[in-house]
């Protein structure tokens, strides 16, 4: 029976292996997805979400909380600029 490589170095290659297979794997839900308002939608959910992760990671090396609030606001803006792109697309279709 083969052992597993427990190392700190083969969690970090499975790591940076994940990472690198994330963009591919949500480049495959999103071309699953055939209407253009359920697309806009989820693209809201994710950047909002992304937005909020960074604002979390972001605690530790700023008190500044008009940094903190800009980074969740632009997730969300952001967000909301591509459901407006996927409703112009939805209604010009």
């Amino acid at each position: 029976m083969k052992e597993k490589d427990l190392s700190f170095k083969a969690f970090l290659k499975l790591i940076i292996k994940k990472i690198v297979k994330l963009p591919i794997t949500l480049h495959d839900l999103m071309s699953a997805i055939d209407d253009p308002l359920d697309r806009g939608w989820i693209e809201l959910t994710l950047w909002t979400i992304l937005g909020m992760i960074l604002t979390v990671s972001a605690m530790p090396f700023t008190q500044n909380r008009l940094i903190l609030s800009l980074i969740t606001v632009s997730g969300f803006a952001y967000g909301l600029l591509r459901l407006c792109y996927w409703m112009w697309v939805y209604v010009n279709t």
